[in-house]
């Protein structure tokens, strides 16, 4: 018998049903919350990179800093954004400044689903074995 690894993601484990998330049936259940200052700017240096932009250009200090709440796709979505303003404003290069006025203009993650991320944060903190 070889060894398994599997790994799954749910937005909001409480509406999963009890079978599913019984002692054992998985070895270890995590809860991920929002990315930290560290995480975003990482997150943003794939983003960037995907594109064919070179993160070292970008000052990623404060685009982390900006994107306070944001989960992965919100940082994703603010590049593309920018991307297109930069496209849209005479095919120019992109730069920082682009990229913080869209993370400015969108409504973080962590402000749209305010409860229901408390909710989650207090089951992970009472939730035995999670």
């Amino acid at each position: 018998m070889q060894d398994v690894f599997v790994s799954a993601t749910a937005n909001d484990i409480r509406q999963l049903a009890p079978e599913q998330i019984r002692q054992r049936r998985f070895g270890q259940i995590v809860f991920v919350d929002l990315p930290t200052p560290e995480d975003r700017a990482a997150i943003f240096n794939v983003h960037l990179a995907r594109r064919g932009r070179n993160p070292e250009t970008f000052d990623m200090e404060p685009l982390g800093d900006a994107a306070d709440g944001f989960s992965g796709a919100k940082i994703e979505a603010s590049v593309k954004a920018a991307l297109l303003d930069a496209f849209l404003g005479g095919a120019r290069q992109l730069a920082t400044d682009d990229v913080l006025r869209r993370v400015r203009s969108i409504r973080p993650t962590s402000d749209v689903k305010r409860e229901d991320i408390e909710e989650l944060r207090r089951w992970a903190q009472e939730s035995p074995g999670y």
